[in-house]
């Protein structure tokens, strides 16, 4: 069932969606509502479902991590499946698992630090599963651009200048925010077993990464469409796809633009109220592009399974209290 949103909580998911970390004293702020109100409309959005998690978002080229996208078309029967879907999201190295309905059935997020490496991985995810893979295929992400659905601020980013080295204390502390964004400096402290001024200094290193503090949000609680697009070019070079990532800039349906290497160019991930509404996209960007877009293809993103509930950084690994 769809939830009932009124223009404040809107508001406050497109806060948040910009920057979760912020306290709720200056969200108040921002919205026009009492610290106490902030609190609990967050408290119900989370009981409702409606926010997943609050998390963080990493460029991972800044830590030289690849991230490899893996999609499936897979058979058996629904047991079968749920056990399958049940095995990938036990895998350190999986970031995330999506089930879908159009081009695959599975799409399978790794971060790995080369292909060797993703090689082993990719053998842990089907072994004792290969006889219902029908068809497999992999991107790799070369970058990716994030707009919110909810405001029509932009996502602050950084130029990359060099790749940043992190010990094992910050690779604790990314741990922490992949699970809880908002999880208090103090608590950090206790679980890491260091100082506040270190902490402190670190998180301030860490902004380097083009850390983004942000929410994972169910949209369909909000009666939306999630759908992925695979965008195929005729030609393309960095001028023509400026001009793509600007359309994507400006669209309020877009929250990401993901240049890959794989059998097309790139994806475009969108949010929609209905197919007619996801038509009318697909048509824009056709006819807008026509010269540049030879072909599309679309997916519906029916449920993620995992979202950074087993994140393997750097050796460390943390769950959710819910998995301990």
């Amino acid at each position: 069932m769809a939830l009932r949103i009124d223009k404040k909580n809107l508001k406050l998911l497109g806060v948040l969606d910009l920057n979760s970390q912020l306290p709720a004293t200056k969200i108040a702020k921002k919205i026009g509502l009492s610290r106490e109100a902030v609190r609990y409309r967050m408290n119900l959005l989370k009981e409702e479902g409606l926010i997943l998690s609050y998390t963080i978002k990493v460029d991972f080229s800044f830590l030289n991590k690849m991230v490899y996208l893996f999609y499936l078309t897979i058979s058996g029967s629904q047991s079968q499946r749920n056990k399958f879907q049940k095995h990938l999201t036990s895998i350190n190295s999986v970031y995330s698992v999506e089930i879908s309905e159009g081009s695959w059935d599975l799409a399978i997020s790794i971060l790995a630090d080369n292909h060797n490496e993703f090689s082993k991985v990719l053998e842990e995810c089907l072994v004792g599963y290969e006889n219902m893979i029908l068809k497999r295929t992999v991107a790799l992400m070369i970058f990716e651009k994030n707009y919110s659905y909810f405001s029509k601020e932009k996502f602050k980013s950084i130029k990359k200048k060099e790749p940043i080295i992190l010990d094992s204390l910050d690779e604790k502390i990314l741990n922490i925010l992949f699970i809880n964004s908002r999880e208090k400096i103090f608590n950090i402290v206790k679980k890491t077993s260091s100082t506040l001024d270190i902490i402190r200094y670190r998180l301030k290193k860490l902004v380097r990464l083009n850390l983004r503090y942000t929410i994972n949000v169910d949209y369909h609680k909000l009666n939306l469409m999630p759908f992925r697009l695979f965008l195929k070019y005729r030609k393309i070079n960095s001028e023509l796809e400026k001009k793509i990532i600007t359309f994507c800039e400006l669209n309020k349906n877009i929250i990401s633009y993901r240049k890959v290497i794989a059998d097309w160019n790139a994806e475009i991930d969108v949010v929609v109220k209905n197919l007619s509404e996801l038509y009318s996209l697909t048509n824009l960007l056709r006819e807008d592009f026509k010269s540049i877009i030879l072909d599309t293809e679309s997916a519906h993103i029916a449920n993620s399974l995992c979202s950074h509930q087993n994140i393997k950084f750097g050796g460390h690994t943390v769950k959710k209290k819910s998995e301990e």
